[in-house]
């Protein structure tokens, strides 16, 4: 009984052992799903601050993309004063490079070049020359790259034949861009004054082309003069005859040669 007892002893506290074991197995698995899970979401939380953050100042990003535009200066390459109905060459350059220069030159002789104040380019640059089509022709000539690496040079050419003599014919050059990095187009408006001068060939050709007005000005005129004599010559027939007739009464149909 001694040894069973002794026995029974012995076994309830390896029970206890056991028993205390098996909590802190469990306890420690407890505490490492617990960390795992208080960890876990933290790199879920990051972003989403982030993209709060970005969404709470929506010209952050803006700002950095026209940040990256290029401050250009534009130039006119033209003759101030034309000639009326005659083609002239008509140029816009955005940028300086020594490739630009030398196209200016081979495409553009004989122009002036007007300064057209600072534009902040973007990328893929268009232009197009607009006026009047009462006052002006337009056709577009060439459109031609000049750039090298990061300095801009851009040249656009057109054809330009100004339709009657004016003192301020208006012309404009619209240029279209994206801003970098982005799908947002920018618009910029380079305006433009040239003198149209008359010229004999085109007076000459007014006159000629205008053929009936001018017709019918000097038949009209032509059928008043008409008019006139004769209302003078029958004034001047029927004096003549009351002073041959001393009644008064009407005389011969004769007039004579002295009445006049």
């Amino acid at each position: 009984m001694a040894i069973l007892s002794t026995r029974r002893t012995t076994s309830r506290p390896a029970a206890r052992a056991l028993v205390t074991l098996a909590g802190l197995l469990v306890l420690a698995a407890g505490c490492g799903t617990g960390g795992q899970g208080d960890g876990a979401p933290a790199p879920t939380q990051t972003p989403s601050a982030s993209s709060s953050s970005s969404s709470a100042n929506p010209f952050t990003a803006a700002d950095h993309a026209m940040a990256q535009m290029v401050d250009a200066n534009a130039a006119w390459h033209v003759r101030r004063t034309v000639p009326v109905d005659q083609t002239q060459d008509v140029g816009l350059s955005v940028g300086q490079t020594d490739e630009l220069t030398r196209q200016i030159e081979d495409n553009l002789p004989q122009t002036e070049s007007v300064p057209a104040g600072t534009l902040q380019v973007g990328t893929d640059v268009t232009a197009a020359l607009v006026g009047d089509p009462s006052d002006v022709q337009i056709r577009p000539d060439q459109a031609i790259d000049a750039s090298t690496g990061s300095a801009v040079g851009l040249l656009w050419t057109w054809k330009v034949r100004a339709l009657h003599p004016t003192k301020d014919l208006h012309l404009t050059a619209h240029l279209a861009m994206l801003v970098p990095g982005t799908d947002h187009r920018l618009t910029r408006d380079v305006p433009l004054h040239l003198t149209v001068q008359r010229t004999a060939s085109y007076t000459a050709h007014q006159i000629f082309t205008h053929w009936a007005t001018w017709a019918a000005i000097v038949t009209a005129a032509a059928g008043v003069a008409r008019w006139l004599w004769v209302r003078l010559r029958r004034r001047r027939a029927g004096h003549a005859t009351d002073r041959d007739s001393p009644d008064g009464t009407a005389g011969p149909t004769m007039v004579s040669p002295a009445a006049y």
